[in-house]
């Protein structure tokens, strides 16, 4: 059989290559094509990381294992030692030159960060090694010689993490690199939030948020839909995550027990199952950034113009009662087929009709708003502006005066 190509690029301390794992489904042989030197780089009295060339040495290599292996390559991935990161903008510049772990502006940062927050503390949410080269204190340093750089940032990526980006344009950081950082916390599998924000360093996540009752019948609302999604959006994790609301689960036990399956072994996965007050419900939609309802059939869809009106976008079946007011200049509206059930489900008689919403383009959906921030504050404020014009109690109010007063014309 050919052999099936994995491309690795490795970037060590003094040189980095680009190596090809030929495996022929029995035994797995190793080819440098490409080695080239690599260090730090000495600017305005720092270390760093020289970042461009790099970048033109791993494509000069993957060029060479392009010409020799062709369509036999499955992948590329990257490799580098820990700690050190690239900032990127919201529009996806690169925020100067990567410090290299090496540099001294971190000498001290330990002390001072037990200032803050305890060192016993600080073990307790990272569970890492003491170093000053790590990313805690690398992020101490910048943020006290220059917090408009940090400010300026709206995405981290470890250095093997840039790499990845400055190939395919994924924005993720790898749960084993990101453990190397001192800002992860590896039980729950996620960023340390609560020592960030006690350091004052943003700790950010983008969240989606699925709502529903489950005595609403499961299959209708299609939750399994909208984790379909999220992981085909975000297969390598990052900074994305998905809440999952509902209550009733006492009285639907198997249809929780299937949606916790679901949910099992799912990365940045936030399952919410208690009765929440009205305050509290709007409190969550406020704290997420973008509503989903991949839902096969909907009334009038209150959850969703709820999240619209607070200026979120929204991911929505184009079908049913949010149809009528979701629509490409406001929301992200999601095309379906038709289908016919088979059987009943609760109320919901075999032989209706639902509709199948379109996985591949929630999913397409749910990348863009994560990562064009230009592109969902501007659905967002449309969606508020629409939802406050066309549903303020004035306007319902007129609509039903005109229904009421039609029916004295017959």
């Amino acid at each position: 059989m050919a052999h099936r190509v994995y491309l690795g690029i490795d970037l060590g301390a003094e040189s980095g290559r680009v190596i090809a794992g030929l495996w022929n489904g029995k035994s797995l042989r190793l080819e440098e094509l490409h080695r080239f030197p690599n260090g730090p780089v000495p600017l305005a009295g720092t270390l760093r990381w020289d970042v461009l060339r790099l970048l033109a040495e791993i494509q000069n290599g993957l060029a060479l294992a392009g010409k020799k292996y062709g369509r036999n390559i499955v992948s590329v991935g990257a490799d580098t030692w820990g700690v050190d990161f690239a900032l990127l903008s919201k529009n996806g510049e690169l925020l100067g030159q990567p410090y290299h772990y090496r540099d001294a502006r971190t000498n001290g940062m330990m002390e001072k960060a037990f200032k803050k927050v305890p060192r016993s503390e600080i073990f307790a949410q990272t569970g890492l090694q003491f170093m000053q080269l790590n990313t805690l204190y690398q992020l101490l340093a910048l943020k006290e010689a220059h917090p408009d750089v940090l400010e300026a940032a709206d995405c981290l990526l470890m250095m093997s993490d840039f790499v990845h980006w400055a190939l395919c344009g994924s924005r993720a950081v790898e749960f084993t690199i990101g453990s190397t950082s001192q800002c992860l916390n590896p039980v729950t599998r996620n960023w340390a939030s609560g020592l960030l924000k006690k350091f004052g360093l943003p700790a950010r996540i983008f969240l989606f948020l699925f709502s529903y009752d489950l005595n609403s019948t499961q299959e209708r609302k299609n939750p399994r839909a909208a984790i379909a999604a999220f992981r085909k959006a975000f297969p390598l994790g990052g900074p994305f995550g998905l809440v999952v609301k509902t209550h009733n689960p006492d009285r639907n036990s198997s249809a929780f027990a299937e949606l916790k399956a679901e949910l099992e072994g799912l990365p940045n996965t936030f399952l919410i199952c208690e009765t929440l007050s009205r305050t509290a419900v709007y409190e969550l939609e406020q704290a997420c950034d973008c509503f989903v309802s991949l839902h096969r059939a909907e009334g009038f869809g209150l959850a969703v113009a709820e999240a619209m009106f607070l200026g979120k976008p929204v991911i929505a079946t184009d079908w049913s009662g949010t149809a009528e007011f979701v629509n490409v200049t406001n929301g992200c509206p999601v095309s379906y087929r038709l289908l016919t059930l088979d059987r009943n489900y609760g109320p919901y008689a075999r032989g209706q009709t639902w509709a199948d919403p379109d996985i591949d383009q929630a999913a397409h959906w749910m990348r863009s708003l994560a990562d064009d921030s230009s592109f969902r504050e501007s659905l967002g404020r449309r969606a508020a502006a629409d939802i406050r014009r066309n549903f303020a109690p004035k306007t319902i109010g007129r609509r039903y005066q005109r229904r009421l007063e039609s029916f004295s014309l017959w």
